[in-house]
């Protein structure tokens, strides 16, 4: 696994994280996506990291959480982009 975090195809698989996460992608795009996140340390990390959090959003369902506010916070982390990588080189 290298550490790419660059170029178009971390560019799609930022686009496509949401939908991996979710289970709405095509069977060929999860596995383009999960043969990108193999090649890719940053992309990996980070794919990671939203699926820890959508977990634990998840496991507090149970919890006297606001319904109407964990779905606020669902869509705010649906529309928010992960930052770019930084130049190589």
């Amino acid at each position: 696994m290298s550490d790419c975090g660059s170029g178009d195809d971390c560019r799609e698989a930022c686009k496509r994280l949401f939908g991996y996460l979710d289970g709405v992608l095509t069977v060929e795009q999860a596995a383009e996506f999960e043969a990108h996140l193999k090649r890719c340390g940053r992309c990996a990390d980070a794919h990671e990291a939203e699926r820890r959090l959508l977990a634990a959003i998840k496991s507090s369902e149970a919890d006297s959480t606001d319904l109407a506010l964990r779905r606020r916070i669902l869509a705010a982390l649906r529309s928010t982009t992960l930052p770019s990588a930084p130049p190589s080189g």
